[in-house]
């Protein structure tokens, strides 16, 4: 009984300790993504003044050249900086089995001619053709996740391009070994990779040998992270290449439908980003910011498009605003003092009830925040729309363009 008592008093011994190691985990890895929802904040933030201001500097008129040159150098290297942090959280939501897909039917031909539209002029600084080639009789509507498929390719045709020092890359789709299927492919005619280096290169960190890393920089996660995207969306990535001959990428995911219904066509604003934008699309605009740098960035943006948008530093300067103001439609900052956007919408939202006559404004948030819980609990408020910074004119141009309608 003595023996029995003790074995029993060891089990229940390691089963506590097994729970605390367990928590202790948890905490960790609850710790961890704190701080990447922390730092990934607090990165963008300044980006979005970075990239912002930049792209404003190189549309100045008569810049002299060498300025202009210093301002496009900029651009690029903040674009630069903010894919590696894009890949680091990426990478890091994969490990912890965060990442989840949002599908949706679209066009597969617009996902690719976006992708062209991106990276021609990265192309053309090397001296290289980006074509495009399609296969006749091959379906182009896709049910899968758009903007994991968008980021896939960006990354396999950027890859492309960058280690290619002549010729061409070509992007096109094909028909699969199966009806089932879709084949999209990324051809080079760069140096190649031999057979031993193929599964290297799909290792975090990792590329094909130490001087191309050297010579081209790049922490060496866009291709873990593509061959994980790709089986998220229950397909796979395939590599062909002899050294000397160039490569090609074959990325193979399911049809996920054989419905022959119409497709969603993501189009950008028809409208010039000029002050003739807001003519075509009159809205009354409050922009909601804390930060000193980015109000003046949105509110410059804005006027470019001919807008003279009102303004409020924080979530109750904004409800007091709305009530006086009634604007049409509403730029949210999320992490504001006094009262922060989600609770500033629900208030909106609420005198909206009360004043049944009329059209809801339409809200969209505008923050640094990139995790998907933020994105739903945008949601959850009332909001009708989510941006990212660092901000495009272009990406605000399309929010206002699907704004008009709810007008």
């Amino acid at each position: 009984v003595t023996e029995e008592r003790m074995r029993e008093q060891k089990l229940a011994f390691a089963l506590a300790q097994e729970q605390e190691l367990s928590e202790k985990a948890r905490a960790g890895e609850r710790a961890k993504n704190e701080f990447l929802a922390v730092m990934s904040h607090e990165i963008r933030t300044p980006l979005n003044g970075i990239l912002g201001f930049s792209e404003l500097l190189t549309q100045t008129p008569g810049l002299p050249a060498e300025s202009l040159d210093y301002a496009k150098t900029i651009t690029s290297s903040g674009e630069a900086l903010l894919r590696i942090l894009g890949d680091v959280l990426d990478f890091s939501r994969l490990e912890a089995g965060q990442l989840l897909t949002e599908n949706s039917r679209f066009d597969l031909k617009g996902i690719l001619k976006d992708i062209q539209t991106l990276l021609v002029h990265q192309a053309d600084a090397k001296g290289l053709k980006l074509h495009l080639a399609f296969a006749e009789d091959v379906p182009t509507c896709l049910e899968s996740d758009a903007g994991r498929l968008r980021q896939i390719l960006l990354n396999l045709a950027g890859n492309a391009i960058k280690f290619t020092e002549s010729g061409s890359v070509t992007l096109g789709l094909r028909k699969a070994a199966t009806p089932e299927s879709c084949e999209i492919f990324v051809k080079d005619t760069g140096a190649g990779i031999s057979p031993e280096q193929i599964d290297m290169i799909f290792q975090p960190f990792t590329q094909a040998d130490s001087s191309i890393s050297r010579r081209h920089g790049g922490a060496g996660m866009g291709l873990t992270i593509s061959r994980r995207f790709a089986e998220l969306l229950g397909g796979t990535i395939t590599v062909r290449s002899q050294p000397g001959q160039g490569s090609e990428f074959i990325l193979t995911l399911p049809n996920g439908t054989t419905e022959p219904e119409p497709c969603a066509v993501t189009e950008s604003p028809t409208s010039e980003l000029d002050a003739g934008f807001a003519r075509q699309n009159p809205l009354r605009i409050l922009v909601v910011e804390d930060d000193k740098m980015n109000l003046n960035l949105i509110v410059l943006l804005l006027r470019r498009l001919g807008y003279e948008p009102l303004t409020a530093k924080n979530g109750r300067d904004a409800v007091d605003t709305y009530r006086k103001e009634r604007p049409d439609f509403v730029l949210m900052d999320l992490q504001m003092p006094e009262m922060d956007g989600i609770e500033a919408t629900q208030k909106i939202r609420a005198l909206e009830k009360s004043r049944p006559n009329g059209k809801p404004t339409f809200i969209s948030a505008l923050t640094a925040n990139v995790f998907l819980a933020d994105r739903q609990r945008c949601f959850d408020a009332g909001m009708n729309t989510y941006l990212n910074k660092p901000l495009k004119p272009s990406d605000l141009a399309a929010v206002l363009t699907t704004a008009l309608p709810s007008k």
